[in-house]
């Protein structure tokens, strides 16, 4: 690939208005020039037809924009505009080698051409001198024309064109140049940041390579990077063959001797140490002052051939510790003094006065370093753990090994580390715990190339596992990515026990079966074989395993595959009675579905959406094993760190029931995709029903209130925090105002040895302050009482808590620096106030208890007050008539017709409110129109309470004015005394209301009436039907039946067994119901596979039997 690529705009088609001929010579020639600059400086000069250009083609615009150089004759003015956006891109692509000629035609012409440039475009203006034989300055040696470049008047001259674009080619071969190794040096600097694994790195570099061969993009900068690229890939071949291939000019510098003489010791081919040492040396002679990396590398060097010879050469001992000395007197440091500190051990000079002082000045550096869990560098904690080793500290080994694991170091660093630790064990009598025990074998493993266990291994590790009456492993508990504890695992007949260990205490060595006999922990958990579920193998990573119980949930990290398999052997062979497996896959189908379902589609046929949570979108669904309503909430795995643990836990809530607690149906993973299952909840959120009604009366507050808490209470006792309680996560039963607790993204399992989680999550309005201040000590179930309080202020004031604050973070400062709680309005009463007070308690210790809450005065007096309402009616309307409808309807049936109530008994100043909005929208009407609209009044109303399509057949309204009917209605509803759930019913039965209109004005002929508008009122079809009677009088189409006509009915026309009939009886159904009824409501049964489609089978015959 050249350095330089010139491309060169031309125009081909003969130029025939004006000096149509000079024109054309001038541009020739002009080409001329500089096709003949590209041959002198050997670059490519690509041509590319001005029409090709602006006509788009591919291959012109690939020339045009992939060029260093792009030259552009703008003489022709018909071209300019297309050439000027052309230089423009390039320009804006960082291409800044836009060079435009100009045939000079007057300084009018090229001051206007030089004004639209952009600031970094070069012009050139040029004309065209006469050959002459003498060779002027207008004439080349062959006597042919050539152009003379006019004065810029901006310090450029005159002089031949081929001169001056000659100076400018060169020009921007250096600024090509620039920008290549940038952009180079970017490339592989991009490639160090990023966390990729060696075999990647070196693919990507390898890549790369060929580039290097380009000698002008070569320089000592970009050497060094991509070696330094190299060594973070473990590719010392390629380094050698890198510096052996750049030859001399590179070689002599120090930098790049020195990652020779490095690569070439770690590459250790025959002969590459003694090759190491020579270059080493010779670098060494070469500078100028004494360079401790080099002095370093030497006693490095000298160190691998003392190991090499199993620690016997003497002389390669004494050579190893002069160079680590020299390079620590020249510049003191952790890394030249742990080894130097290592080889005088290694010399039998671990008593002497040298090694501690090396020791007392390596842990001074260290100490001004800070904290080890601090340190970010990995070689830095490194040293930490091998001074600790050195110094025999082996619970600070212990903290700077928990450090280096969670830095997630290469492997040949973690190389480095075992052998130093080696070699200091070698020469010094090791006596370390077995939790240092545990991360040396975790450390090993991770260092190994691959797993060290095989099928016979296993099966050897099971005979004998078979035979111990206790097996013994040191594990992470791992509970998020960043909390791992070191724990003991026990493995017994019928018991399995985690126990936690402390990093700063021995755990003892003898073995013992008895598990309570042992502290040396700083927590427990004995779980009986009935307790634990299953345990699997992750696949993701080769040394986890998950343990699912009762209780908790598990995700253990061994120090390597062998101990993995040995405890999986031991669960096999102690606890036989556990289901065990392997992680399954996580690809499409990984998972067996636990349900049959498919998407609810809107008219448009896209899914009909729910709502969106914490971590995904749920979608409306209907199971058609039992055709009843759920929602499917979708997670991208991308989102879940491990998929398998989540689908455990899953499992595992979705057998906790509770009557405030939204199902969990199961889940299953498709197509990178998580999708939950849970129960659909008929209405809205908490949060919908206050922004419709405003602030709620106290008794629905006490009411909703005593819901919340049970569940909140529940999840607790199944030690579940759920960290986001809040309206939007509370849901609200439109039908029965039973409340219902959802959207658990966030929520977290306490273990049985934890009772606090430490990561931050929430909503900021709702949040605790020790979930805002994230504490050491975390937060558990009284950060959920808190956000329970701010629920209940929101729902006795009707605005969000903290609402006068601007931003969401402005309450979380307030909250965590001063603990304060959202205001509590003044209108409360005494009850209400100490009630919510007791939520806010700020330590968490003493903060109420959801069964404390639970047992407050004012839940119980408002419930009380609630239940005597209820009894004495507190509703508009006869209550005969309702109770009536509720034994022979469904609860949907009785909400239609409370509806249709009100509008009856308001029907007046609904009309009224009716003809404001359309008013208010500018439309005209005749003095008729309170008729038409009460004519409209009486066809919804009938269908509302019949739901029969022929109803809404020939009506002619529009959008608009359903629209406005439904905030007349929602006008007269906020006035009522209904229960405020309730609206949430209304809004659903006018949405479906609007949707059946629709479709029922779509499907009129084109012979009805226009909509209404301003020219025309509101009527009806042509034909209109007879007028209906009032709803409340409507008569039942089919004469009732009794419990017996019933039962006969069921049994010899829809097959139904005596369970299920027995289902109808318990949910207030009788025939006549039954025959009143929709498909919808029969999907809210309780029905078996198949019985809700033969009991409509069967409806529908007996519809048609008695219509007929």
């Amino acid at each position: 690939m050249e350095l330089l690529q010139t491309v060169c705009v031309v125009t081909q088609q003969k130029q025939t208005v004006g000096d149509g001929d000079r024109l054309q010579l001038a541009m020739r020639t002009a080409l001329a020039d500089v096709q003949l600059i590209c041959s002198r400086l050997g670059l490519t000069c690509r041509k590319v037809e001005y029409s090709h250009l602006e006509y788009g083609s591919t291959k012109a615009l690939q020339d045009f924009f992939n060029s260093d150089v792009a030259i552009v004759d703008m003489t022709i003015k018909a071209q300019r505009l297309t050439l000027l956006h052309q230089m423009k891109v390039r320009t804006s692509m960082g291409l800044l080698g836009n060079v435009a000629l100009l045939w000079h035609s007057g300084a009018e012409d090229t001051e206007s051409v030089r004004s639209m440039l952009s600031e970094s475009d070069r012009l050139v203006a040029y004309t065209v001198a006469a050959a002459s034989p003498t060779g002027s300055v207008g004439t080349g040696p062959s006597g042919r024309r050539h152009c003379i470049v006019l004065p810029d008047g901006a310090g450029g001259g005159g002089g031949r064109l081929y001169g001056r674009l000659k100076r400018l080619v060169k020009e921007q071969r250096r600024s090509a140049l620039a920008r290549r190794q940038a952009a180079y040096l970017a490339e592989v600097r991009a490639a160090l940041n990023q966390r990729m694994r060696p075999g990647e790195l070196r693919a990507r570099l390898a890549g790369m390579r060929e580039r290097l061969d380009d000698p002008d993009l070569l320089s000592t900068e970009v050497l060094l990077t991509t070696l330094l690229a190299y060594r973070k890939a473990q590719d010392y071949s390629g380094m050698v063959t890198l510096i052996e291939h750049v030859g001399e000019q590179y070689n002599s510098s120090e930098g790049v001797q020195y990652y020779y003489a490095f690569a070439l010791n770690r590459r250790n081919l025959p002969g590459d140490r003694q090759r190491a040492l020579q270059v080493a040396s010779a670098a060494l002679e070469a500078a100028d002052r004494p360079v401790p990396s080099l002095l370093a590398l030497l006693g490095r060097i000298y160190k691998d051939l003392f190991t090499d010879s199993d620690c016997q050469d003497k002389e390669t001992l004494s050579l190893s510790l002069h160079w680590y000395r020299q390079a620590f007197q020249a510049q003191p440091n952790e890394f030249s003094g742990i080894n130097l500190a290592t080889m005088l051990l290694a010399a039998g000079e671990g008593e002497s006065q040298e090694l501690q002082h090396v020791a007392m000045v390596i842990n001074g550096m260290l100490g001004r370093r800070g904290s080890v869990e601090t340190l970010t560098d990995y070689w830095l904690v490194a040293s930490f753990f091998e001074v600790s080793v050195l110094t025999e500290n082996y619970p600070k080994a212990c903290q700077a090994a928990a450090c280096m694991h969670r830095l997630e170091p290469p492997l040949w660093h973690l190389r480095l580390t075992l052998d130093k630790v080696a070699l200091i064990h070698r020469f010094r009598q090791p006596k370390p715990t077995r939790l240092f025990t545990f991360w040396l074998d975790y450390f090993r493993e991770m260092a190994a190339d691959s797993p060290s266990l095989d099928d016979e291994a296993e099966e050897e590790s099971l005979v004998e596992l078979e035979a111990a009456p206790t097996a013994e492993f040191l594990a992470l508990l791992a509970e998020t990515e960043s909390d791992e504890w070191p724990v003991r695992v026990l493995v017994r007949r019928g018991w399995l026990s985690v126990h936690g260990v402390s990093e700063s205490i021995e755990v003892a060595t003898e073995s013992s079966s008895d598990v309570d006999a042992k502290s040396g922990g700083q927590f427990r958990l004995n779980l009986s074989e009935d307790q634990v579920r299953q345990v699997c193998l992750a696949q993701r990573h080769r040394r986890a395993a998950f343990v699912f119980t009762l209780c908790d949930d598990l995700r253990l990290l061994f120090s390597n595959r062998p101990a993995r398999s040995a405890f999986y052997a031991a669960v096999a062979a102690h606890l036989p009675g556990v289901a065990r497996g392997a992680e399954p896959g996580l690809r499409s189908g990984g998972f067996e579905p636990v349900l049959n379902f498919d998407y609810e589609l809107t008219p448009s046929g896209q899914r009909r959406e729910l709502g969106r949570g914490s971590f995904g979108i749920v979608y409306s669904a209907i199971e058609l094993k039992r055709q009843m309503k759920i929602a499917v909430k979708e997670i991208s795995e991308d989102r879940v760190p491990h998929v398998q643990a989540l689908h455990e836990e899953i499992r595992l809530q979705s057998r906790l029931h509770h009557r405030n607690i939204v199902g969990l149906l199961g889940s299953v993973s498709e197509a990178g995709v998580v999708k939950i299952f849970m129960e659909q909840v008929p209405g809205g959120s908490l949060t919908a029903l206050i922004k419709r009604v405003g602030a709620l009366r106290e008794d629905t507050t006490a009411h909703y209130s005593h819901q919340i808490l049970q569940g909140l209470h529940y999840l607790h006792e199944n030690r579940i925090v759920h960290r986001d309680i809040k309206s939007d996560n509370i849901l609200v039963n439109a039908y029965s105002g039973l409340i219902k607790i959802t959207d658990f993204g966030t929520s977290r399992r306490l273990r049985g040895f934890h009772n606090a989680v430490a990561t931050f999550a929430g909503t900021f309005r709702y949040m605790s302050p020790e979930a805002a201040n994230l504490g050491d000590e975390g937060y558990g179930y009284p950060t959920d009482v808190w956000s329970f309080g701010c629920t209940a202020v929101e729902m006795v004031s009707g605005q969000p808590p903290f609402s006068e604050l601007a931003t969401p973070q402005a309450a979380l400062f307030e909250i965590g620096m001063y603990r304060r709680h959202p205001d509590i309005p003044n209108g409360c009463s005494e009850a209400c106030r100490n009630f919510c007070l007791r939520c806010f308690t700020p330590e968490p210790g003493r903060r109420a208890t959801c069964a404390q809450l639970l047992a407050d005065r004012f839940l119980a007096d408002a419930a009380n007050q609630l239940i005597a309402l209820h009894q004495q009616g507190g509703q508009d309307g006869p209550q005969a008539s309702r109770r009536r409808i509720l034994k022979l309807y469904s609860r949907d049936c009785e909400l239609r017709q409370r509806l249709c109530d009100l509008l009856q008994q308001d029907r007046q100043r609904l009309i009224e409110y009716w003809s404001e909005l359309l008013a208010a929208d500018g439309s005209a009407f005749k003095a008729d129109v309170t008729a038409e609209l009460s004519k409209l009044l009486d066809r919804l109303s009938a269908y509302m309470l019949e739901r029969r399509p022929e109803q809404l057949r020939g009506l002619q309204t529009n959008a608009l004015a359903l629209r406005r009917l439904g905030q007349a209605v929602a006008k007269i509803l906020a006035g009522s005394r209904l229960p405020p759930h309730w609206i949430l019913a209304f809004d659903a039965l006018l949405e479906e209301l609007r949707g059946k209109v629709g479709a029922a004005s779509a499907a009129t002929s084109a012979a009805q009436l226009p909509p209404m508008s301003q020219t025309a009122p509101l009527s009806t079809a042509q034909s209109t039907p007879p007028p209906l009677p009032p709803p409340t009088l409507l008569a039942p189409a089919v004469s009732r039946s009794d419990a017996a006509d019933l039962a006969e009915w069921a049994a010899t026309t829809a097959g139904l067994s005596p369970a299920e009939l027995l289902t109808l009886a318990d949910n207030d159904w009788d025939l006549d119901s039954l025959m009143h009824c929709d498909k919808e409501d029969l999907r809210r049964m309780p029905l078996r596979s198949g019985v809700v489609s033969r009991l409509w089978r069967a409806i529908e015959q007996r519809r048609a039997s008695v219509f007929k």
